[in-house]
This record gives C-alpha cells, sequence and structure tokens, in this order.
C-alpha cells in the first residue's frame, strides 16, 4: 500500500532496498528462522494482495488520506488526542497478535504518519500495566511527550509484588 501512494513497497524496506519474499518469510517465522515479525510480514503480504486490484490499493490510500485529514482537522495545531495503546491491559507475550484487529490501536497512527508517545497510567486491580497514547499533528512529536499525564496518574510503578516475583523466580 506504501507502492500505491507512489512510495517504495513495505516489502522493498523490509529487505534494504530488495523485495522480501513474504511467503518465504512467513514459513520462516513459523519455523523461528526469520528476521522479521509475523505484523510486518503480514503487511507485505498485504501489500501483495492489494497490489493485484489497483482499484482497491487506490481507495485505501484515499480513506487513509480523508481520516487523517479529519483527525488533523479535529487537532488544530496543537491538540492532542488520547486513544488507548491495546484493548485491555498489558497482554502476555504473542498474544498482541490475536485477533489481528487489536493491532489496530498502535498501527493506526503509524499509518497516519501522526507521532503517538505511549504513556503508563499504573497498575489495574490485578497488578497488571494500564497505558494510553497521546497523539498529535505531524511533527508535534514534542507536544505528545510534553503531556504531563505520566505525573498526574503516578507514571510507571514496579509491576505487582505477585507478577515481579513470578518474573524473577528461575524455572524448576
Amino acid at each position: 500500500m506504501l507502492s500505491a501512494a507512489g512510495g517504495t513497497s513495505f516489502a522493498e524496506m523490509l529487505g534494504n532496498g530488495q523485495p522480501v519474499a513474504a511467503a518465504t518469510e512467513l514459513w520462516r517465522w513459523c519455523l523461528g528462522r526469520s528476521r522479521h515479525t509475523l505484523p510486518a510480514l503480514g503487511l507485505a503480504l498485504l501489500e501483495q494482495l492489494v497490489k493485484g486490484s489497483p482499484a482497491q490499493a487506490t481507495h485505501f490510500v484515499e480513506q487513509g488520506a480523508k481520516l487523517r485529514a479529519e483527525l488533523l482537522d479535529a487537532l488544530g495545531p496543537t491538540g492532542v488526542m488520547l486513544y488507548p495503546a491495546y484493548p485491555s491491559t498489558a497482554p502476555k507475550h504473542g498474544v498482541p497478535l490475536f485477533p489481528p484487529v487489536y493491532l489496530a490501536y498502535a498501527a493506526i497512527f503509524n499509518v497516519l504518519e501522526l507521532p503517538a508517545t505511549a504513556v503508563p497510567l499504573g497498575l489495574d486491580s490485578q497488578g497488571l500495566p494500564l497505558g494510553v497514547q497521546v497523539t498529535a499533528a505531524h511533527g508535534n512529536d514534542h507536544i505528545t511527550i510534553a503531556v504531563e499525564l505520566e505525573r498526574a496518574f503516578g507514571g510507571w510503578v514496579p509491576p505487582h509484588s505477585l507478577h515481579a516475583a513470578a518474573a524473577l523466580t528461575p524455572p524448576a
């Protein structure tokens, strides 16, 4: 979809100028042998599928541009928006990949090329981390970083003692 917007394809970016064979790399990922993440390979595969339908690729690009314009209009030159980083507290390793729609919480601002800063807000009742993303207009990273939410909510705190003890205990 990057190439549909007039840029280098994502598969070429993954391969440092040489397109990555996404299907082959997906197989390598299943075997624990790929240098790429599953979401990156998924995007490269999706881009290949969309390439077969230029009208669909153009539609995706147009819809992304429309959403970006609407967000920028709502934010104005110095506004910020708070958005969840994930639909729940911190998941176990690997869980964020399933269902893939959960990745959209973080990916949307990457796709729209808007800065986002993850801000820790403390722990839930089970001692798991909670947080939010602060996003702003393009080039306003300094504004997202300057938002004082972390201080107001207590910021980063060590995980609950039971979780911390379990994480530090070596396997039997």
